[in-house]
């Protein structure tokens, strides 16, 4: 048997980094100057160092953190230069550079927690704590290399990192992972818990770390070089400013090295004079234009009629909802459609008056689940969005009603605003926009030494070409009236023209405006939405309950407006209306309560109103919006 040195492997290796820095020592080109640009990539390991239980307002349990570890991979890119002192005939080298670098990591701890006992088998019960951390850093790296063997390019590398933290978020979770039976869950059902994850609280503003590496440095040409590199790094500053937690890492890469090359070129030589100058006739295509209100290139013009019409409607502060659901009742009717959309204006309402308290009150008839208020209570808080601070929450079981229509108003979800139930106004607003023609000039000047000459203008808006009318220089073109409708958007104008003399060439010009349209008038047609259709503009000043003359609800704004008219001498109407429910002697006395009701509410003599009460159709009492709708006093002034 043969015994082989130990020592062999390494003579070898030996020889080849002599004669490789043997070759490196020959002259240097003296075409180059000391400067070198160098890049990098590399790929490692991070190594997380810690003693801490938990990041700052971020709940943990039972453990401390102490050490973690992760992939990383850095790439850096910088300029270093040859200093003057030599070591072991090889120059000291200085450099900064910049990299960015990923120092992601885990940290885990597990944790015994206990014995499971099952019948005869004794299994020990293991938490796993685990804190992942995405973490990088952009920064810069001053160095120094230096020279460590005479005759081999290997050298030491020593150098700083300080850098700014450009992302730092953290995924914290607790692993069941003994027993590894998955019937044995946290009291939650699963096998993790405690997870939560977001950005590092009170991340360290700055990341500093020393670093150490070696480097083969291997010539390719006079000015390209590429270098081996194992690096370790050492972290001097902490994640999180108030904890104890470190981060490095031991990496491998290669870097590359460019030498720049001395300017040795020589200055051109001189331009050779210009020679004289032709005479040619002149050829000259300008375009232009004009408008008025034209600011920089952007033209005004008063192209649109806008007619906007506003229906509203004043509804009782209720939604009904369809028996035995949490869904709103639905309707084909303006009015009920309207009644039913109470929800988006008393969110209005919220919005314009922060100052409001809303009570919510869910309610089920007698014949449906008690739950089923609680349930459109529920339905209906998500859907409002009010901040819960402002609501007030009951729930309500209704008791039998003397006809069958009463249960559907039962089924329902009402709203106190301050403690009162008042009318909410709904108001929706279309617009219908037309325009008109709009004409604009445009100009074509030439100049044509050389003629006759031929001339062309082309104009084009929104895409399409338009017809040039009129006799030059100056024209005129009619904008189509579909693009002249967007008020608040511009619109492109483009202008071309071309001129060809009697030798052929050619002069074009171009020119491009903004067009934008504007408001030409405005007009508003209002309608108001009502159970009956009756004349004039009525105004709602509250409602009813069935059977009922006292005001369930009022209308403070209609009140005053009233109250308004009748000290400024104007006639007023006041209609009262009931559902159709009841002999119809009945529902003419209970129109004269309601009256009666409306002119003590106004505070004013029976001889300042008149009264003149509805008797209400069976179409407009077929759902429970419609009857809520004329259970009420309108008041129309004159």
């Amino acid at each position: 048997m043969s015994v082989h040195s130990p020592l062999r492997p390494w003579r070898a290796i030996c020889a080849l980094m002599f004669v490789c820095g043997t070759l490196q020592s020959q002259e240097r080109d003296t075409s180059l100057t000391a400067l070198r640009l160098f890049g990098g990539a590399f790929a490692g390991l991070n190594t997380h160092s810690a003693n801490f239980v938990a990041l700052p307002s971020v709940p943990n349990c039972c453990t401390t953190f102490t050490s973690g570890s992760g992939f990383g991979v850095a790439i850096k890119a910088g300029i270093e230069t040859d200093l003057s002192v030599r070591i072991f005939d090889q120059p000291l080298q200085l450099g900064v550079g910049g990299t960015y670098q990923i120092l992601s990591g885990t940290l885990s701890q597990p944790e015994f927690v206990g014995n499971i006992i099952n019948g005869t088998s004794v299994t020990q019960g293991t938490v796993q704590h685990k804190l992942g951390a995405a973490y990088s850093v952009i920064g810069v790296e001053p160095f120094v290399s230096i020279p460590i063997a005479p005759s081999i390019p290997l050298r030491l590398h020593l150098g700083l990192i300080a850098g700014i933290p450009i992302g730092a978020s953290y995924v914290q979770k607790q692993e069941l992972t003994s027993p590894s039976d998955p019937n044995y869950t946290f009291e939650n059902g699963l096998r993790e818990r405690n997870q939560s994850e977001g950005a590092i609280p009170r991340k360290s503003g700055l990341y500093a770390g020393l670093i150490l590496g070696l480097r083969y440095e291997h010539t390719v040409s006079n000015q390209l070089a590429i270098s081996p590199e194992i690096v370790y790094q050492f972290g001097l500053s902490n994640v999180v400013s108030s904890l104890s937690w470190s981060v490095g890492a031991l990496r491998g890469g290669i870097t590359l090295h460019y030498r720049l090359s001395k300017n040795t070129t020589s200055p051109p030589p001189p331009p050779p004079p210009p020679p004289p100058p032709v005479v040619v006739a002149a050829l000259r295509s300008e375009v232009g234009v004009e408008g008025v209100k034209r600011r920089v290139d952007t033209i005004d013009v008063a192209s649109v009629n806008e007619v906007v019409a506003i229906v509203s409607y004043e509804a009782a502060p209720v939604v009904f909802f369809a028996k035995n659901s949490t869904l709103p009742l639905s309707s084909t009717t303006q009015l009920g459609m309207y009644q039913q959309s109470v929800l988006k204006a008393l969110r209005q309402y919220a919005i314009e008056h922060p100052e409001a308290r809303i009570t919510v009150i869910g309610s089920s008839s007698a014949d449906e689940e008690p739950s089923l208020a609680k349930e459109r209570l529920s339905w209906t808080i998500n859907e409002l969005g009010i901040d819960a601070s402002r609501l007030t929450m009951r729930t309500e079981q209704q008791g039998d009603v003397p006809y069958p229509e009463l249960a559907a108003e039962h089924r329902s979800v009402s709203f106190l605003v301050n403690n009162k139930s008042i009318v909410i106004l709904i108001v929706q607003r279309d617009t219908t926009r037309t325009s008109i023609d709009v004409v604009i000039p445009v100009s074509h000047i030439i100049t044509c030494e050389a003629g006759p000459c031929d001339s062309e203008l082309r104009v084009r808006f929104v895409g399409m070409d338009i017809k040039v009318q009129g006799i030059g220089p100056v024209y005129s073109v009619v904008l189509p009236q579909s693009g002249l409708l967007n008020v608040g958007r511009t619109e492109t104008l483009e202008v071309q023209g071309l001129v060809t003399d009697t030798t052929g060439r050619r002069a074009t010009s171009a020119t491009t405006v903004m067009i934008a349209p504007q408001v030409r008038s405005r007009s508003e047609v209002r309608t108001t939405v009502g159970a009956e259709q009756i004349g004039g503009d009525p105004l709602v000043l509250g409602h009813f309950s069935f059977d009922a003359s006292t005001f369930l609800t009022t209308n403070p704004d209609a009140i005053a407006a009233v109250r308004d008219a009748i000290a400024a001498g104007k006639k007023v109407t006041l209609i009262p209306s009931a559902d159709n429910l009841g002999t119809e002697l009945y529902n003419e006395q209970l129109l004269q309560r309601r009256a009666r009701a409306a002119i003590e509410l106004l505070g004013v003599r029976d001889q300042d109103v008149s009264v003149s009460a509805v008797v209400t159709t069976a179409a407009s009492n077929e759902t429970p919006m419609g009857r809520t709708a004329n259970r009420s006093v309108r008041a129309i002034i004159q």
